[in-house]
């Protein structure tokens, strides 16, 4: 997952590029699957190297001390590096259950979206009616070079940078 998250997000660099003087959307239709991969990878990355969680009722005890060993080995490799996009519990939830927390944000009142898509930057469209908030799920920000989720902001050049970390730290293996 964490050599899938790096190679989509030089992928999507490269996807952008291609699009100099487009301002304000990218029309590649790749580059809205792409960062919906990314934040799936993530997740999956995320759920699988730093889950700390408490023991689910359907978790036996045997793979839950897996689960927290495991958590624990990949921390003492990552040395008390500060972490902040993997580890992420908030994050890592609402890219996981997305299901759930679009469902739910969904239903908020006033809200116009932008779901799996890529545009300029955050505010470059302003609602038409007065009051209603802009809001977005898996959408890439290409001035930011970020990803907005549901509340989060997935820094792009930082989840690559801890991807790298961790795989080298965890798995040997160097990336450029």
């Amino acid at each position: 997952a964490l050599q899938a998250v790096i190679r989509r997000i030089d992928v999507l660099h490269g996807l952008v590029q291609q699009y100099p003087n487009i301002i304000n959307y990218y029309p590649d239709p790749d580059i809205a699957l792409i960062a919906s991969d990314i934040c799936f990878q993530q997740g999956v990355a995320s759920t699988v190297l730093f889950n700390d969680a408490e023991r689910a009722a359907s978790e036996s005890a045997y793979l839950f001390r897996l689960r927290t060993e495991r958590v624990d080995y990949v921390r003492r490799l990552c040395d008390g590096r500060a972490l902040q996009i993997l580890p992420d519990r908030k994050m890592r939830n609402s890219l996981i259950h997305i299901d759930e927390h679009l469902a739910k944000a969904l239903q908020k009142p006033n809200t116009g979206w932008f779901i799996d898509t890529a545009i300029g930057w955050r505010d470059q469209l302003v609602a038409e009616r007065p009051g209603t908030e802009i809001a977005f799920c898996r959408t890439y920000i290409s001035s930011e070079d970020s990803i907005l989720h549901l509340g989060n902001q997935i820094s792009l050049a930082k989840l690559r940078d801890e991807s790298a970390f961790v795989l080298a730290a965890v798995f040997g293996q160097a990336v450029s």
